[in-house]
């Protein structure tokens, strides 16, 4: 009886230390099919993981709105890496997004 419960409270251990060491689930990003404008992340992270990544396509006439998980997100910049995402990843699968819109202002004839 003894041998049983030492063979449980072994395994009880190291499930545990195999949690710690981030042994559980991983969860993905999701980029949609924008994945090609972000770059440095990886395909998964486990819980409580430090995640980043960068956006690098930009361009200097547009706008750029972001979305983690559907809520807006304001990542920081660098001047040489762009855009720089940093959270700590969630029990779940994280969809990241972005929108576009051109902010350069045009010239028409209605103006002159």
């Amino acid at each position: 009886m003894k041998k049983i419960f030492s063979v449980i409270l072994i395994g009880v251990i190291m499930m545990s230390i195999f949690s710690a060491c981030g042994m559980g689930p991983k969860y993905k990003l999701d980029f949609g099919t924008s994945e090609s404008f972000f770059n440095g992340a990886k395909s998964s992270y486990h819980k409580g993981e430090k995640v980043k990544f960068y956006f690098d396509e930009i361009a200097t006439d547009t706008d750029y709105t972001f979305y983690v998980d559907g809520k807006s997100f304001n990542p920081d910049y660098s001047d040489k890496k762009g855009f720089v995402f940093e959270f700590t990843m969630p029990d779940h699968d994280v969809k990241v997004e972005f929108t576009h819109r051109n902010s350069m202002l045009m010239y028409t004839e209605e103006e002159e």
